[in-house]
């Protein structure tokens, strides 16, 4: 599960300095802050504080280190406010996509995984055609070994002259991080392999980089797209007013983030049901993977948090002035545990920074991009109707069946089987009386027709023909046949094209925080030699 950003990494050797925070600090966490401050010294190696003179909050925004959490230096009435204020931000942004929720939702009903119970079923036969999860795995299978090669994905090019030393840069970093990634987290090629798969269903999925304090390492992870809320009107992520990164996390890891001091520790209740914390395409992803809930332990509870990026005015800080912060509260109760400045310190200008990255399938017309569902999912569900219409048409032309007369002289049910003669008193002419057999036909020809006209276009769309060669014929020299198989996977070329800027735009945002977070000479083996990367190569 994601961590939410923003944990100073305290670097050894850090000397203790004087600053001004309130008293509230050196209370028991629990207690409500005060409205009066004192002057502290605080060692930025372990937290800790010391009491000293009064002052009030707004000095204390301005002498807290910079990477501090300023959640746990406001008064209870500011902290209030703007947990409020942020609480109701979420809760139209939610509201406000809910028809996308509910559009994908559907989509992913008609997918063709198998459910014996499902309602979609138009007649005796319950089956989808798995047109969607063919072009989904074709694509799947292609950008793993496009984006996700053995070497790593990761490359670099000197940008301006080429020189010795910059071409070593370059190579440093690029072994680095493709060790980084593919050998020292465990999760991210696991991870993309899943994300890579459900992309071309939603068209939009999102990961998130940031400096894991837990485990002492940059990492990148996957956040599924109903995790993930967004204004109406946004365009882009840079360009966004503000946008929400849905965390949920079990009492026990919520605790440990408090004790750290990520999190200001204040009293939130009990954590609500999982279920009821979910967003619905996730339910629905749960329900097609044969999960069910059959009760609910307390181990098992989430709190559900808000880690909202977004543009605000902080008291104290800068007068009439909205900067850029990344604010987590509780959406049960919309207290304010975190709140940290997201820019970086030596930056004039405090321009907002991107902790995230948008992966997107199509472009879309809006923020989201589109998806196999978008495109041909009425193709899918057409394709699926009529191979129901045809099973059905051949099990009634094949098995029978009809009326019966009431009046019937039979004992019991009959079942008729293959060289069993079964007694009645009915005479012959009784029997061809008392039964009545509609004149059932054969398949139809042209819903057969139909439904391989449906099934390719929908490939077609999608490039998931075998030979992936267009619509010429397959027979003619190999020049031909070359630039047809090229024609053919344009498709997905201007697909992968695009993941590979999303994935640049990914590696640039890790590379970044490994210049701020790796130790000056930080070595690591690779399967030839020691090999060790300088923190200044990512500059």
């Amino acid at each position: 599960m994601a961590q939410p950003i923003g944990m100073m990494k305290h670097m050894p050797g850090a000397m203790d300095m004087e600053v001004e925070v309130p008293d509230e600090i050196m209370m028991d966490m629990e207690t409500s802050p005060l409205d009066d401050a004192t002057l502290l010294t605080v060692d930025i190696v372990t937290g800790e504080f010391a009491q000293g003179e009064d002052v009030d909050e707004a000095t204390a925004m301005q002498m807290v280190p910079f990477g501090s959490n300023l959640a746990a230096i406001m008064d209870e009435e500011s902290s209030d406010e703007m947990g409020s204020a942020i609480l109701e931000m979420v809760k139209v942004d939610i509201e406000a996509r809910r028809p996308w929720y509910e559009k994908l939702k559907r989509g992913m009903e008609r997918l063709g995984i198998y459910d014996p119970d499902s309602a979609l079923a138009t007649g005796i036969a319950k089956v989808s055609h798995p047109l969607l999860l063919e072009a989904a795995t074709q694509f799947q299978a292609r950008a793993m070994t496009e984006l996700l090669p053995s070497g790593g994905p990761v490359k670099t090019t000197p940008v301006g002259l080429e020189t010795t030393e910059s071409v070593a840069q370059g190579m440093r970093v690029e072994k680095y991080m493709n060790y980084q990634l593919m050998v020292e987290d465990r999760d991210y090629y696991d991870e993309r392999d899943q994300m890579l798969f459900l992309l071309p269903f939603t068209g939009s999925e999102f990961d998130k980089q940031y400096f894991d304090a837990g485990t002492g390492h940059v990492v990148s992870r996957w956040v599924r797209c109903d995790d993930f809320v967004v204004p109406y009107n946004t365009k882009n992520l840079r360009e966004a007013s503000r946008y929400t990164h849905i965390i949920r996390m079990t009492g026990a890891a919520l605790r440990a983030k408090m004790a750290s001091g990520m999190y200001f520790d204040v009293d939130l209740g009990e954590p609500v049901d999982t279920d009821a914390s979910a967003a619905p395409l996730t339910v629905k992803l749960n329900e097609l993977d044969g999960q069910e809930k059959t009760t609910t332990l307390d181990d098992d509870k989430e709190y559900v948090l808000y880690e909202t990026h977004l543009d605000y005015d902080v008291v104290g800080l800068e007068e009439a002035s909205q900067l850029p912060f990344v604010a987590t509260i509780d959406s049960d109760t919309g207290k304010l545990l975190g709140l940290y400045r997201n820019w970086r310190e030596v930056d004039p200008l405090k321009q907002k920074r991107i902790w995230f990255t948008h992966k997107k399938f199509l472009p879309g017309f809006g923020f989201y991009g589109f998806g196999l569902l978008h495109c041909i999912g009425n193709l899918g569900d057409a394709a699926s109707e009529i191979l129901q219409i045809l099973i059905d048409s051949g099990a009634f032309a094949t098995l029978q069946g009809g009326f019966k007369s009431i009046d019937a002289k039979m004992k019991g049910d009959v079942i008729l089987q293959p060289g069993v003669w079964n007694d009645t008193e009915m005479t012959a002419e009784e029997l061809s009386r008392a039964f009545y057999t509609p004149p059932w036909k054969e398949p139809s020809q042209v819903l057969e027709n139909l439904l391989g006209t449906l099934v390719s276009a929908g490939q077609k769309f999608a490039s998931t023909t075998e030979t992936m060669t267009g619509d010429a014929a397959t027979t003619g020299p190999v020049g031909t046949m070359v630039a047809q198989i090229e024609q053919g996977s344009k498709v997905f070329s201007g697909i992968h094209k695009r993941l590979h800027k999303a994935f640049g735009d990914e590696f640039i945002h890790i590379a970044e925080l490994n210049g701020e977070n790796l130790p000056e000479a930080y070595p690591y083996r690779m399967s030839d030699d020691t090999q060790y990367v300088l923190r200044a190569d990512f500059d």
